[in-house]
């Protein structure tokens, strides 16, 4: 990375251009992003029910609508609802699976000529601009 103006998301975007033959299909990508996520989830469902190295509280509700409650306070409020911590086999697994996902995320930009830098800095600024209302 020479040019100190490309970001990583740069290079990385440029490598898979540069590299991918066989995903050149806009469905094929859509198909192969599609399951590269359900990947993530069902790496981190194994890591819960399987290895058991971490632990997931589902039913962790710490607020509902109708409570007088701030957002400022429900930032106080421990959200973390994951206890344990993956073991290495299992961060490997989820690591992977969440490259595959920028992967072919990478591929539907470069089909569609987008930037991924680009998508990430508007979105920044949709977060920064909307803050703690930035929700969907």
């Amino acid at each position: 990375m020479s040019d100190p103006s490309h970001t990583i998301t740069d290079e990385f975007q440029c490598t898979v251009k540069e590299n991918d033959c066989f995903n050149k299909n806009i469905l094929e990508q859509l198909a192969k992003l599609q399951e590269a996520a359900a990947k993530v989830n069902k790496s981190i469902i194994r890591a819960c029910t399987y290895c058991g190295c971490i632990e997931i509280n589902a039913n962790n509700k710490l607020y509902s609508y109708h409570d007088d409650i701030n957002l400022d306070m429900i930032k106080l409020l421990d959200p973390h609802h994951i206890s344990g911590e993956l073991c290495d086999a299992c961060r490997d697994r989820i690591e992977k699976d969440m490259g595959s996902c920028l992967y072919y995320l990478a591929c539907i930009s470069n089909s569609f000529d987008l930037n991924l830098d680009d998508v990430l800095l508007k979105e920044m600024d949709i977060i920064h601009l909307l803050g703690k209302f930035h929700i969907e």
